[in-house]
């Protein structure tokens, strides 16, 4: 009956958000709302872990082979698929974060502070290639006091200079 349906997926909890892993349906992440981080192959589930807070955002780099997860702390998760392991979090100064985004041509991760304030910058830019040991954000973004928290965030694809910023007031 479904002629147009190419795969479907069964989960135990609500989906908060996924990433393809690669260019087709075949490898999926799934961020889901009972704290659980979930691994899809094409027959199924391949991994599934729980995170230590809830989760608000997931990017995947590339790269690293690692799964990026934000959210209702201060800590940004990283899950290494090649160590099938947790590595060291990445410590930022906001109480909880709502987003990521990673920069396809920079490679540096933005992460967005849920409720910043004059000592919390709003996005915080991370180098990618230096997320071992001791990291540390290599730059900053400050919004004016009044601005509300950031609920969206990408980078231009075409230059990988120009960030757009969406607030939860819908500016």
């Amino acid at each position: 009956e479904q002629l147009s349906m190419k795969f479907e997926r069964h989960l135990d909890a609500e989906i908060v958000d996924f990433q393809f892993l690669e260019d087709d349906w075949r490898k999926l992440a799934f961020l889901c709302a009972d704290r659980s981080l979930e691994v899809h192959a094409q027959f199924g589930t391949y991994y599934k872990t729980r995170l230590p807070t809830f989760g608000r955002d997931l990017c995947f780099h590339r790269g690293l082979a690692e799964v990026l997860v934000c959210g209702a702390s201060h800590e940004v998760f990283r899950l290494n698929l090649e160590y099938g392991r947790f590595l060291a979090s990445l410590q930022t100064p906001a109480a909880s974060n709502n987003v990521l985004a990673l920069c396809p041509t920079t490679r540096l991760l933005a992460v967005a502070a849920d409720n910043f304030s004059s000592a919390v910058p709003a996005v915080q830019l991370w180098d990618s290639r230096n997320f071992s040991g001791e990291a540390r954000a290599v730059g900053s973004l400050k919004l004016s006091e009044g601005f509300s928290s950031v609920t969206c965030l990408r980078f231009d694809e075409s230059d990988g200079v120009s960030i757009a910023l969406g607030l939860s007031t819908g500016e």
